[in-house]
């Protein structure tokens, strides 16, 4: 996996399979009509079809994983319902709480967590729903 960089007030985000390096600006536009922060993952056609289709399936993703700054936690459900999402400490203690929200089944969230009043190490993001509880490892480095 090829690692790409941007230069300064430049960030990477994966565009429709596509690596791009666009400015800070043109962020917000990219996000709003479904880019991710980031480089994208080697995907073959097949999967990039089926994360891009709005099935009912439960799906919970963090990009970038490892952040420094801000990373962008994705989900969606297969049930409408109260969800939850909160990011912990390896101690237990929540340190941000994300959504707390009702969501429904089917359609994709988008929540930014930014990392810039805690630690370095490692957290867990947990995505609670009232029949599922789901985990993911969260990589902060400064």
């Amino acid at each position: 996996n090829e690692n790409i960089t941007c230069g300064k007030n430049k960030v990477l985000v994966c565009h429709n399979g596509q690596t791009l390096c666009i400015s800070n600006n043109a962020l917000s536009a990219h996000l709003a009509h479904g880019d991710c922060i980031g480089q994208c993952q080697n995907l073959n056609k097949q999967e990039l079809v089926d994360n891009l289709n709005l099935s009912k399936d439960f799906k919970f993703s963090i990009y970038p994983n490892p952040t420094n700054d801000l990373a962008l936690c994705n989900f969606s459900i297969p049930d409408d319902g109260e969800v939850n999402l909160s990011i912990y400490n390896f101690m237990g203690q929540k340190v941000a709480e994300l959504f707390n929200n009702y969501a429904f089944s089917g359609e994709t969230y988008s929540v930014n967590f930014t990392s810039k009043n805690i630690s370095e190490g490692v957290y867990v993001a947990v995505l609670k729903t009232s029949n599922r509880s789901e985990s993911r490892k969260l990589f902060v480095i400064k």
